[in-house]
């Protein structure tokens, strides 16, 4: 009997105290008070493990049958940890299945709006501290044939959806920055049927949000920023809107300015501010059949901004165009002599 009144059947080893039983039937390994938990084990030696199960056979090593209903069955406390890692599993001998799977049979977690199967929550202050909340990391180049994530959805549901509360910052970036074939984004559909679905879907919803952009691309390079192929029969770029107002209609806006996209400079006297070129292919190269260009057409300034529009041609048996009808600030058409 301790100090406190409560039964203990104690095991010692070379006069020392380690194993505890108290009345209720809790073991102590190294605690002499086991009356939080069925086992609880303290003071472990440097160099040895809390708990060590070693499971020989084609069974379970840990089985744990808990009726909690609002509790965690597994609760991992290290408070101290700085490095490493707070769980941890080597799966080398692994070929099929998973090292860690989550299963559920039941409906009742659809039934809440909040939770999941797998919930990573941080609720600490990290301030500017570095910190992925989820990092999953393939670490050997030649692991080709491995997905870091895999999302199999066969429900009429999303896969995967991103709630953001961020003002500043985005919601998802893909770094492709060593990517030199393939792709940094692939959006892949090989259905047959012919049902209106849309492969990328971006909606501003919010008609008051006028300094919102649906797509924003920056391409520093002479690639193409955008490009639109099909292997089919027709092809199209379409615009559509649809408003009660007469005013308002699509357009397509072509700008230009000297200087950079952060610190734009006044464009000069005959800077090209847009083209549209059409080609066709000869067998090796595209090559143009026809475009229209637009050029500065005098001295620009403040709400001052001339303007010449260019019509051109690729004559028979050539490949450089050919100006063919020009339209200057002051409104003149020029034409070639010989039309």
């Amino acid at each position: 009997i301790n100090s406190s009144g409560t039964a203990l059947i104690r095991f010692d080893a070379r006069n020392a105290e380690h194993n505890y039983i108290n009345n209720g039937g809790n073991l102590g390994i190294g605690d002499t008070d086991p009356s939080e938990a069925k086992l609880s084990i303290t003071g472990v030696a440097s160099g040895d493990y809390g708990l060590k199960i070693d499971q020989d056979q084609n069974e379970h090593a840990l089985i744990i049958d808990s009726e909690s209903t609002g509790a965690s069955v597994i609760v991992v406390d290290a408070p101290t940890a700085t490095t490493g890692s707070v769980f941890y599993t080597n799966p080398n001998a692994l070929t099929t299945g998973a090292a860690i799977r989550v299963e559920q049979t039941g409906t009742a977690l659809a039934s809440t709006a909040t939770g999941g199967l797998v919930e990573v929550l941080h609720t600490g202050n990290s301030g500017s501290n570095t910190n992925n909340l989820l990092l999953i990391h393939n670490d050997h180049a030649s692991s080709i044939g491995t997905k870091c994530l895999f999302i199999q959805q066969d429900a009429n549901q999303e896969a995967f959806k991103i709630a953001h509360s961020g003002t500043t910052n985005r919601a998802m970036q893909i770094d492709a920055s060593s990517l030199t074939t393939g792709d940094g984004l692939m959006v892949y559909c090989n259905a047959s049927n012919t049902d209106s679905r849309k492969l990328v879907n971006i909606v501003n919803d919010n008609a008051s949000a006028t300094g919102a952009t649906a797509l924003y691309i920056q391409q520093d390079s002479i690639a193409p920023a955008l490009h639109c192929a099909t292997d089919d029969t027709y092809g199209e770029a379409r615009f559509e809107i649809a408003d009660a107002s007469a005013s308002n209609d699509f357009g397509l806006k072509i700008q230009k300015a000297r200087g950079t996209i952060g610190s734009k400079a006044i464009v000069q006297d005959d800077d090209r501010t847009g083209f549209v070129g059409w080609q066709g292919y000869d067998g090796s190269n595209y090559k143009y059949t026809a475009a229209i260009m637009s050029h500065v057409d005098g001295t620009p300034g403040t709400n001052d901004m001339p303007g010449r529009l260019t019509f051109q041609t690729t004559p028979n048996d050539s490949v450089t165009l050919t100006d063919r009808m020009v339209i200057d600030s002051a409104g003149h058409v020029s034409l070639p002599v010989d039309n």
